[in-house]
């Protein structure tokens, strides 16, 4: 995402529930006030960019939701994919607000509605180095019983150009989101021995950590086969091989 907008919406699925990670135990509020991190950001500029992108989100039923991720600035790919708060993540500070928003394991979160914390021009502030006027965003894959039909691996990436399509060439905040190519799809589970089958079948696929790539393969929408996450799945979300370590 580009400097001062990109931002995120995440409308997890109710079947992606049992990704809910160390949030069980997060504080109902957390004074960090004097936290200075070059890559706070405004809450109330995000928050507008996250209300805008759900405008140009495919009508429902759909395969993808939208979601924001921290910019980590001092983390290796495996440890962006392992970052798991201490107590809190990612939080909004004003004058009156102090509220923790719930953060999946690997940085992903999405922005609730604080009207006080808008008219109070709140920051977001970030439990660890962020980048500074950025945020990444995720395509987050639904999924249901750990499974997903090939067909709707491909369908994804067309609901991606649907709303790359519907941004403007003059919204430049969102010209990343707009720029931004997929070729495969990232599953992280809970734990290290994931596996992903095709048709019960072992895929040929990728390991980064706990995360497991797969590649999409054209050829395989002729058969339609079923993609299924063996393990504790967490979350499954669009991905390019060229930011892959391996």
């Amino acid at each position: 995402m580009f400097i001062i907008t990109s931002f995120v919406l995440l409308s997890f699925h109710a079947q992606n529930t049992s990704s809910q990670t160390d949030q069980d135990h997060i504080p109902q509020s957390v004074k960090v006030a004097k936290k200075k991190n070059p890559g706070d950001l405004p809450y109330d500029g995000f928050y507008k960019n996250q209300v805008r992108i759900l405008a140009y989100m495919p009508n429902e039923p759909r395969t993808i939701d939208f979601a924001s991720r921290a910019s980590f600035n001092a983390l290796g790919k495996q440890e962006q994919d392992d970052y798991s708060p201490q107590n809190w993540g990612v939080a909004i500070v004003s004058d009156s607000v102090d509220y923790v928003v719930p953060m999946i394991r690997g940085g992903y979160f999405v922005l609730p509605d604080l009207p006080q914390a808008r008219a109070e021009k709140a920051k977001l502030l970030f439990n660890t180095t962020t980048q500074k006027n950025f945020l990444k965003t995720a395509w987050i894959l639904r999924h249901r019983d750990n499974a997903i039909s090939y067909a709707d691996f491909a369908r994804s990436f067309d609901e991606v150009k649907q709303i790359q399509e519907k941004i403007k060439w003059y919204e430049l905040n969102l010209r990343d989101e707009k720029k931004a190519s997929f070729d495969s799809l990232k599953a992280c589970f809970l734990t290290s021995g994931g596996n992903i089958l095709l048709n019960d079948v072992p895929a040929k696929t990728g390991e980064q950590g706990r995360c497991i790539w797969l590649k999409f393969d054209p050829e395989q929408t002729k058969s339609n086969p079923m993609i299924k996450f063996v393990g504790e799945l967490e979350i499954v979300s669009l991905a390019n091989t060229e930011e892959s370590q391996f």
